[in-house]
């Protein structure tokens, strides 16, 4: 079985906390919303990370390449 590595641990776990947060300001409904939104997101986002440039690779490398994974990121205003 294959391990999950720790960098989307904490890649999706922060997208959690993140998005209870933010959600919980404007009510119950909308922390459930933001959770979901932020992690599917960020579990994306791992899935390329996870294609190039890798996991192991430094993390000046891999944390903006999430950053621009992110299909959240790269839409429009």
């Amino acid at each position: 079985m294959r391990r999950i590595h720790p960098f989307v641990y904490g890649h999706v776990v922060a997208a959690l906390i993140v998005g209870v947060v933010a959600g919980a300001m404007l009510g119950a409904e909308a922390a459930a919303m933001g959770a979901g939104a932020l992690m599917a997101g960020a579990m994306a986002s791992s899935i390329v990370c996870w294609w190039k440039p890798r996991f192991e690779a430094p993390g000046w490398l891999l944390i903006p390449a999430a950053i621009l994974a992110d299909p959240r990121a790269t839409r429009q205003a």
